[in-house]
């Protein structure tokens, strides 16, 4: 039997005959040769996928207080655990995700009997991260994430599993500071604003409302609309010392808690050690309201680091803390079944769903005020997804980007000429960039169809199509539905594993009724009954009915007063 070798970098490596390789991550073109072929692993059904995710919120609960002890400890503070939680949680949440997906990761190579790894020399390369969101990029970055798997196989590693390291040059991957107009702009309406600003206001920003509604909502609280804009802290100072004696004590039994705990000095970003009191000192100035009535978000308690630390001080004090929902998986998806979203508030603000306490269902905040026509005779537009996503979730790899961008491929080569000619692709930034090793716009460039990179506004877009057709679960899907815009998804036939059986039956609503496929054929199909008449079928009693059933307790429409409720949500 041939020796099997699993391939963890893009050099030219000398290939021989009588052994099976196996490469990490897909197309690396100098390694297609007959005997290499792609680490595939099998996508798991919905009790393995809540294993997995059940597993990492077991030990985010052991790790969140033992972090909270040891970051007091560093910085000669007091705060409490829920404060650690809003600052901290987010990034701990994704560091145990991809760790867990390496381990799954080690199960499939034993399980496939690989006996040797190809892999970078990890020991010489810098794996240090800003803050959370830099965090998140970075296991984007091909070089980070294959010497972060070198790391973690290298751990594990025994006498039947050999690791060939290739020597690499000392790296850094620095990030980059993104300055546009509109950020400009809004510090100049903030001085003139400023005098106008009171200690108490409450902090309303990035809700997920349209522009003008949230503004009107602040003027609601009779308070002069504010445009928060991050003071970004981008230090790249490494303190080693500072690190080693803080984490000294190591597990020395080999085991996934062993690797969690042992290599937090080098994974923790600056923003929870080197950077932490000047992003507190930004926290405490005057772009935050010190005595809020209350706060509310959508978005920043995520990856904006001077406002969770804010966030965390004024919760823990008292002030009340109100979340929206800003993307349609809350509640479906398996994956937000634990975010921390839903932690540390005190209420959350839904689209429509109720399901405990602290969760008021309102209304789909993006719509608020909005409509969207379409046109009939227009074009058939294709949204495609972010590729990032798959980075950090617990059912997908990224050999799935590949082989999903494939098949819209050829789904598109193989449509009705009529219809091929009235293509236009959406496409997100990211197929621009390196993508774990690839641009994927590379891709597409040759399908000899209509390509926007994000230029032109996507109601616009909407506005000149007549059918949209997203590759994803998506929230344009959602807007789309409540504004009567013909709408479709194409997804991936294994996606539905990852969604809660509560909401299973609304999504096998749509695949019965021809808005949700999974099969190429049966959407090509369905494309060219409706193509001439697009209303025919969706303003038809059975879709109308069908999206009603969709949308219900799920994704709800607003109406005239909809802000007015909203604002009598925010209580303090």
């Amino acid at each position: 039997m041939r020796e099997k070798v699993l391939i963890l970098s893009d050099k030219k490596i000398n290939i021989k005959r009588d052994k099976n390789y196996f490469h990490y991550l897909p197309l690396y073109e100098n390694l297609q040769k007959p005997n290499i072929d792609n680490f595939t692993k099998k996508i798991p059904n919905r009790r393995e996928i809540l294993r997995r995710y059940s597993f990492c919120n077991n030990r985010y609960k052991k790790m969140i207080i033992f972090l909270t002890k040891k970051l007091n400890e560093i910085h000669k503070v007091e705060y409490k655990k829920v404060f650690w939680e809003i600052y901290l949680g987010p990034w701990l949440q994704e560091y145990i995700r991809l760790c867990y997906k390496c381990y799954l990761n080690l199960i499939d190579i034993r399980k496939q009997r690989i006996k040797k790894i190809i892999a970078p020399n990890y020991k010489v390369f810098n794996f240090t991260s800003l803050n959370t969101y830099n965090f998140s990029c970075l296991q984007s970055n091909k070089e980070w994430y294959l010497n972060f798997n070198s790391k973690f196989l290298d751990y594990f590693k025994n006498e039947s599993l050999k690791i060939k390291f290739l020597n690499q040059e000392k790296k850094l991957i620095k990030s980059k500071k993104q300055i546009t107009n509109k950020r400009f702009i809004f510090s100049l309406i903030n001085k003139f604003g400023h005098i106008f600003k009171k200690n108490d206001d409450a902090f309303i920003s990035h809700t997920y409302l349209p522009f003008f509604q949230e503004k009107k909502l602040e003027f609601l609280f009779n308070q002069i609309p504010t445009f928060y804009i991050e003071k970004e802290i981008l230090k790249n100072f490494y303190n080693k010392n500072l690190r080693n004696k803080f984490f000294r004590k190591k597990i020395k039994q080999i085991s996934f808690d062993g690797f969690l705990i042992n290599n937090l000095k080098e994974f923790l970003p600056l923003s929870l050690i080197e950077n932490f009191d000047e992003i507190k000192k930004v926290s405490k100035s005057d772009i935050f309201p010190q005595k809020p009535k209350f706060i509310f978000t959508s978005v920043l308690n995520q990856n904006n680091e001077s406002f969770k630390h804010y966030l965390g001080q004024k919760f823990s004090e008292g002030v009340k803390f109100y979340i929206g929902q800003h993307g349609n998986n809350y509640f479906s998806n398996i994956h937000l079944n634990d975010s921390i979203c839903f932690k540390n508030n005190s209420n959350f603000l839904s689209w429509g769903v109720k399901k405990k306490k602290k969760i008021t269902p309102l209304f789909n905040f993006k719509v608020l005020n909005k409509s969207i026509s379409y046109n009939t005779g227009g074009n058939f537009l294709i949204v495609l997804n972010t590729l990032e996503n798959v980075v950090n979730n617990l059912f997908y790899d990224p050999q799935i980007v590949y082989e999903d961008n494939v098949r819209i491929i050829k789904f598109i080569q193989d449509l009705n000429p009529d219809i091929k000619k009235n293509v236009l692709i959406r496409l997100h930034k990211s197929y621009y960039e390196n993508f774990l090793g690839n641009r994927y716009i590379d891709l597409l460039n040759n399908l000899g169809v209509k390509i926007d990179k994000g230029d032109i506004k996507i109601e616009k877009l909407i506005k000149n199509s007549r059918v949209c057709l997203f590759n994803y679960d998506s929230t344009g899907f959602l807007e789309n539905s409540l504004n009567n815009v013909p709408s479709m998804m194409f997804l991936n036939k294994f996606y539905l594993n990852s969604i809660n059986q509560k909401f299973l039956n609304k999504y096998k609503i749509l695949q019965q009724n021809n808005i949700l496929f999974d099969d190429p054929m049966k959407l090509q199909k369905h494309l060219k009954k409706i193509w001439n008449n697009v209303d025919q079928w969706w303003l038809s009693v059975k879709t109308v009915n069908c999206l009603k059933k969709f949308n219900k307790n799920f994704n709800l429409k607003p109406y005239k007063n909809s802000l007015f409720e909203l604002k009598n949500s925010l209580k303090y």
